[in-house]
């Protein structure tokens, strides 16, 4: 039952967030490469999805706790003082494809675990 109420579904949705954000992102940059002014603009969010894979690691929060609620992590697009680099831009595109589809493999394979142990269960 333990694996009913881990943190993995919240940390691989918030990470499949954050990819599908990226993506939006690196499109933008991609489509205003040619706009006099325009700079790289970035997704930040890996610091704050680090610390939730330590702390379902640990089962413990921020703050001590065990606690099951827990503010929604901010996913926050800022502005770099880089140019837009078309080689760069790309190679982060499928490199960010790659990653959400192995988030969505990955939370696949978990509700496919919990879908099998309700099975056993009844």
């Amino acid at each position: 039952m333990e694996m009913l109420f881990d943190k993995t579904i919240t940390v691989l949705s918030r990470a499949l967030d954050y990819h599908a954000r990226r993506h939006t992102t690196i499109a933008s940059n991609i489509a205003n490469i040619d706009t006099p002014g325009y700079h790289a603009r970035e997704v930040v969010f890996e610091k704050e999805l680090a610390l939730q894979m330590n702390e379902t690691k640990t089962g413990r929060d921020r703050n001590g706790t065990n606690g099951a609620t827990r503010e929604q992590s901010s996913i926050r697009v800022v502005e770099t003082d880089k140019p837009v680099n078309i080689d760069s831009e790309m190679s982060n595109l499928a490199e960010n494809a790659i990653r959400y589809n192995l988030g969505v493999e990955l939370l696949s394979r978990k509700l496919r675990s919990i879908k099998d142990l309700v099975r056993e269960v009844r």
